[in-house]
């Protein structure tokens, strides 16, 4: 993974530092792990940019399609996400360590470090549409996290 790579696709140096200096134990420990196990994934063949890893889920930008994208390296045809921003992957992670119940401030704090520019906007979304609005709020919110 190159950090000039990184960066030209949308990523701070909080995240290049991240991955480059991790930390099991940091708040971003668990969902943002370096990328290592795909290099024994049939994905490797495909013209991709890996970004980092959740145990077999593989987050990537994917270059000819131009698009940032998420599978499970046990099923790499079966591409769950698709997002055209480095903003949009990001809210797609925060989503996630809300769900892995970080604190408001814990998350404040990872979207400071990671350049997240929607935090706040999330945080009042995700209390709205709470309930059986939730599922439909998580796969719609990042698409609107451009920049």
């Amino acid at each position: 993974m190159s950090i000039a790579a990184l960066r030209e696709l949308g990523f701070g140096a909080g995240l290049v530092r991240h991955l480059l200096n991790y930390e099991e134990s940091s708040l971003l420990g668990f969902r943002c792990q370096p990328p290592h196990y795909w290099r024994s994934s049939p994905i490797s063949a495909r013209p991709i940019t890996p970004l980092w890893e959740c145990g077999t889920t593989l987050v990537y930008f994917h270059r000819e399609a131009k698009l940032f994208e998420k599978c499970s390296l046990e099923d790499i045809d079966d591409v769950w996400v698709k997002y055209n921003s480095a903003q949009a992957i990001l809210a797609d992670l925060f989503i996630e360590l809300y769900e892995d119940e970080l604190t408001y401030e814990e998350l404040g704090r990872a979207a400071h470090m990671l350049g997240f520019k929607h935090i706040e906007r999330l945080l009042a979304e995700v209390e709205v549409n709470s309930g059986p609005l939730y599922g439909q709020w998580t796969k719609l919110f990042p698409s609107t996290c451009g920049g």
